[in-house]
């Protein structure tokens, strides 16, 4: 009998379940775990379709850019940023058992408002974890590849 494993995308219920999904992932080096994490394709197509701050031709050309694009930069770009956490944690015994996370909005300068997670790290070096969610049909994803551990709080 073979077992055969199915990937399928996350769907965290909660921001707390996303981060404990993520840092499990990352403690256990599991890259088709925290693969599971990032936003599927249909789920980022509907949601830029939704977007109403943009005109219909620019809301177009996002679309068919993400389509053609989305395994190979933008998850891409997220599997590359977790090789590099996955060195930055073995290299600093860095362990998320303790994090606590709390979640708050920041507006960027284009006047978005930013989903931003930070969780409070126990490492003599590194302190801080920070990601950023979205929100779509009820279920939490990793949208933007920039999933950081860090010596000092992001300044916004």
């Amino acid at each position: 009998m073979f077992l055969v494993p199915i990937l399928s995308f996350g769907q965290s219920k909660s921001i707390e379940q996303l981060g404990k999904e993520l840092t499990e992932a990352l403690s256990l080096n599991d890259p088709a775990h925290f693969k599971s994490l990032i936003i599927p394709r249909d789920s980022l197509l509907a949601f830029f379709s939704n977007d109403t701050s943009t005109t219909l031709a620019q809301k177009q050309l996002q679309m068919e850019f993400m389509n053609q694009q989305y395994d190979s930069q933008f998850v891409a770009m997220f599997m590359l940023n977790y090789k590099v956490l996955q060195r930055k944690i073995e290299l600093f015994n860095i362990d998320f058992d303790d994090i606590i996370l709390e979640e708050f909005f920041v507006t960027t300068p284009e006047q978005k408002p930013l989903h931003v997670v930070h969780g409070s790290i126990t490492n003599s070096t590194f302190h801080h974890l920070y990601f950023y969610p979205i929100q779509y049909n009820e279920y939490y994803y990793l949208v933007n590849p920039l999933v950081e551990v860090r010596d000092s709080e992001l300044e916004f």
